[in-house]
């Protein structure tokens, strides 16, 4: 099973804008990411932006974000 990591709220040292970004999230999917975990996020809404833009841009595939749990 393959693994890959995504920000919806931008990687602080990403080079290109959000839609570059979803373009090689898509890249990495289509060469067999079986799903994606995102980092912790507190903007559900921008999360459910970033979400709509990834199932436009064609991913099926399985989007999981971390929890927090108390130990």
């Amino acid at each position: 099973m393959i693994l890959y990591i995504a920000y919806p709220d931008g990687h602080t040292e990403s080079i290109t804008d959000e839609d570059g970004e979803i373009e090689y999230l898509k890249q990495k999917v289509d060469a067999g990411a079986d799903y994606i975990i995102t980092q912790l996020f507190y903007d559900v809404d921008g999360f459910l932006r970033w979400e709509k833009k990834v199932r436009a841009a064609g991913m099926s595939i399985l989007l999981e974000t971390p929890s927090m749990f108390s130990l």
